[in-house]
């Protein structure tokens, strides 16, 4: 049985891996916003020897990462991003991101970023440990994540 064909709205005929694409990681079927082959690698934790793994596109929403590891769309984890360009170990060389899975592919994975958030006072603490606040804390939100691509970009 052959993929359908279905023309999209830029009028380029997808097949129905690019629509599943378009539908659930929106920025992967334009070149706006996004770089491919960025100076960047991304570290997490998986319980052995840490290794970097090659990203090859990125942008606001998400990033496509080479790596033979697979997760199931919708499992979470918290990534760091290191730039390849910049050897100095200074921190707007690297930022702390969580992202979550939207794709498999024959050599890597498809993730889309979850925004951190800021960290207001709350009044009763064990509330905080319960909520969302405390899983993010750490970890970059939109502001700051688009300061980093911006200067990747720029350096680029």
């Amino acid at each position: 049985m052959q993929p359908v064909a279905i023309l999209s709205l830029n009028g380029v005929i997808m097949s129905s891996r690019e629509r599943w694409y378009e539908n659930f990681w929106p920025w992967h079927g334009s070149n706006e916003g996004r770089q491919k082959d960025p100076a960047l690698v991304a570290h997490y934790w998986t319980g052995g020897a840490p290794a970097g793994h090659k990203v090859r596109e990125i942008g606001l929403t998400g990033l496509s990462l080479e790596t033979k590891d697979r997760w199931y769309p919708g499992t979470e984890f918290r990534i760091t991003l290191q730039r390849t360009d910049k050897p100095e170990p200074i921190a707007e060389n690297s930022i702390v991101v969580q992202t979550q899975v939207v794709g498999v592919t024959s050599d890597g994975v498809e993730l889309e970023f979850v925004p951190g958030v800021a960290h207001t006072a709350q009044p009763n603490p064990a509330v905080v440990t319960h909520s969302r606040h405390v899983l993010l804390d750490g970890v970059a939100d939109e502001r700051s994540l688009k300061k980093f691509l911006e200067r990747l970009k720029k350096d680029g």
